[in-house]
């Protein structure tokens, strides 16, 4: 009964044990003291690792120094008996008294603790040693449950704290698995996406917020695509558009990183997403007209000056055509200022319509407008392109059950290859705005200027 009395003791000290091991000690002292009347020292290894040291000193110092040579062969390292789980007797060396017993505190094979007994008639029964050892074992095993307790818990703790961190973040931070399925969702991918964790979590987060992933120039990009650079270079970055729960499209700056297991298999997707809607909004509003929705002059100069490039670089032929409405103001003026408002967004319209989609069209005045065609071709060929647009403006725009037809002057000017390296992009609008003007003097709808040097 003492001895199922010890190991209840010894069991019920693991919470103990979390915060002093020495307690635990000294309980494994108190019960195995009846075997080791000469005294009782406990020598443990430390949480993180290293040499036994002496966690209950029941002996004199000197031979306490004693014992720490025999625990430890004198070079830090355990005897290797104790090691093996073994108990060892020593009753042959005078400065012991009586005998020594060194117990092992061991769980599977790994040694925890020894328990270092002092024996005065140099010997101990093959049954109490066999409980002292299943005692010290029990110790063993108590204090290592203890220690992972206390490694789970301090392990819990922190990522309490990096939650609560990464939910300060304003980001949206999401892991998903390698179907795509969302495996953690912040509070930041909360208040940009509407979804609370629990509507996202296990769902496919790209059919969630029905994801278009975007190259740099604005055009869609397939999600197989995205996955093969991102295996390739372990990641992708880049724009996307996004709809939150609510239906609102969103305009995302994603950076989007792959995680792989030791053997290079994808284990899933890490995304750290940031909300750039209003961002883009305002750079929209920055570069492009706030009627017609075209660009601007800023960005249409930009665009004029990259085309530029590349027509000088690759010797290819660039058009500017300025398209001014003839009065179109004074045609509009009886139906409002509405009217003419009209006007100009059906003539955005149809301008949009009748060029190439890589072609751009701007607005840059009251009735003007500018169009860029890259890799024109040959005069006749911008000439043709004039023809369309004058024919698709030439159709009346209804306002109000009243047509209004409102005709359309355009003045040309193309630049090929080299000839134009001594012209500015600035330069190139100015010259088909002095050509419409000529068509305009000349009473014609329509001239075109070769750009030459001499010219510019």
């Amino acid at each position: 009964m003492i001895r199922l009395r010890a190991v209840v003791d010894v069991a019920d000290g693991m919470v103990e044990a979390m915060s002093a091991e020495d307690r635990l000690a000294a309980a494994l002292a108190t019960h195995l003291a009846p075997y080791f009347p000469g005294g009782i020292s406990v020598w443990l290894t430390p949480p993180g690792g290293g040499p036994l040291l002496v966690e209950l000193a029941g002996h004199d110092p000197v031979l306490l120094d004693r014992i720490a040579d025999l625990v430890q062969s004198g070079s830090g390292i355990p005897h290797p008996a104790l090691t093996a789980g073994q108990a060892v007797l020593i009753a042959d060396e005078p400065a012991l008294g009586g005998g020594m017993c060194l117990v092992p505190m061991s769980v599977h094979g790994r040694l925890v603790g020894v328990a270092a007994g002092s024996l005065l008639d140099q010997t101990i029964g093959e049954e109490d040693l066999a409980f002292a050892t299943t005692l010290a074992d029990l110790t063993a095993v108590t204090i290592m449950n203890a220690r992972v307790l206390a490694d789970a818990t301090a392990v819990t703790e922190e990522l309490r704290r990096q939650i609560e961190v990464l939910d300060d973040i304003s980001d949206a931070l999401v892991s998903l698995d390698a179907d795509r399925r969302v495996v953690s969702w912040n509070a930041g991918a909360e208040r940009i996406y509407g979804y609370t964790r629990a509507d996202a979590l296990g769902c496919d987060l790209f059919s969630l917020l029905n994801t278009q992933f975007m190259t740099n120039d604005g055009l869609p990009l397939a999600l197989s695509d995205v996955s093969g650079i991102a295996m390739e270079h372990g990641g992708w970055r880049g724009e996307i558009r996004e709809r939150r729960a609510d239906g609102i499209p969103l305009t995302v700056l994603c950076s989007l990183n792959t995680t792989t297991d030791d053997f290079g298999a994808l284990r899933g997707y890490v995304l750290v997403n940031r909300d750039i809607t209003d961002q883009r909004r305002e750079e929209h509003r920055a570069l492009h007209d706030a009627l017609t929705g075209l660009p601007n002059k800023r960005m249409l100069t930009n665009r004029l000056y990259d085309a530029f490039a590349r027509a000088c670089r690759n010797g290819t032929t660039l058009a500017v055509l300025f398209i001014d409405l003839a009065d179109g103001a004074r045609a509009a003026e009886p139906l409002g200022r509405e009217a003419f408002d009209e006007v100009l967004r059906s003539t955005a319209n149809r301008l949009v319509a009748a060029l190439r989609g890589s072609d751009t069209v701007g607005r840059v005045q009251g009735e003007g407008f500018v169009a860029l065609l890259e890799n024109a071709g040959s005069e006749e060929n911008v000439d043709m392109v004039a023809a369309r647009i004058m024919r698709s403006l030439d159709e009346p725009v209804t306002i109000a059950d009243a047509q209004l037809k409102v005709p359309a002057v355009i003045g040309a000017v193309v630049v090929a290859g080299q000839d134009g390296l001594d012209a500015s992009p600035d330069r190139l609008i100015e010259a088909a705005n002095d050509a419409h003007h000529m068509a305009k003097a000349s009473g014609s709808r329509y001239v075109l200027e070769h750009l030459t040097p001499a010219i510019a």
